[in-house]
């Protein structure tokens, strides 16, 4: 068995009360998007909609061409 221990980052009260005025969510969740260095509404909206050119091409990933000539067969073939 693997023991693994957990650093938690300190909370920064500020940076949450702020986020969580501008974004209307909950305390808990401020402080995870902050950990994450997502400290803006305009990060955040990044985040949760980013647009497509903010996307990493898909086509990057191992095996993505077999994946794709997998399901097309399989569509192919009902």
């Amino acid at each position: 068995m693997i023991n693994k221990r957990w650093h938690l980052k300190p909370k920064n009260n500020e940076k949450i009360a702020l986020l969580k005025k501008e974004l209307n969510i909950s305390e808990s969740l401020c402080n995870m998007l902050i950990q994450r260095n997502i400290d803006t509404y305009e990060k955040a909206k990044n985040y949760f909609r980013p647009q497509l050119s903010q996307l990493h091409n898909p086509w990057l990933m191992k095996d993505m061409q077999k994946a794709v000539t997998r399901l097309t067969t399989a569509f192919a073939n009902n």
